[in-house]
């Protein structure tokens, strides 16, 4: 079994828990994947930036922020609002797992 997927499984546990058994294994796997996209496009301008210490420390954290983000908005509907803040440090672990594995940190 990879890590991946058991970091994915492990996520899809978090998230039935926290939004009450709402979401499909299907539609975790579809958020997380279409969420990454964010991560993409911060390891593509490393090479660019990564000679400022500064600019590349922020496109990081920005480029985990807006995956976070993106994966909490797409699964919490407006009924379960105020349960954001609960989904998204799970994801954001996840994203800042999957951006390490990407930059060899």
């Amino acid at each position: 079994v990879s890590t991946q997927s058991t970091g994915i499984n492990a996520e899809y546990g978090v998230l039935t828990r926290v939004l009450g058994a709402e979401v499909s294994y299907g539609q975790t796997l579809g958020v997380i994947g279409y969420s990454v996209i964010p991560l993409i496009f911060a390891v593509s301008a490393l090479p660019i930036i990564g000679f400022i210490p500064i600019l590349n420390v922020l496109t990081k954290m920005a480029g985990v922020v807006w995956a976070s983000y993106s994966a909490g908005s797409l699964l919490v509907d407006r009924e379960l609002g105020e349960k954001k803040i609960l989904l998204l440090y799970p994801i954001f672990l996840l994203y800042v797992y999957f951006f390490s594995l990407s930059t060899g940190v």
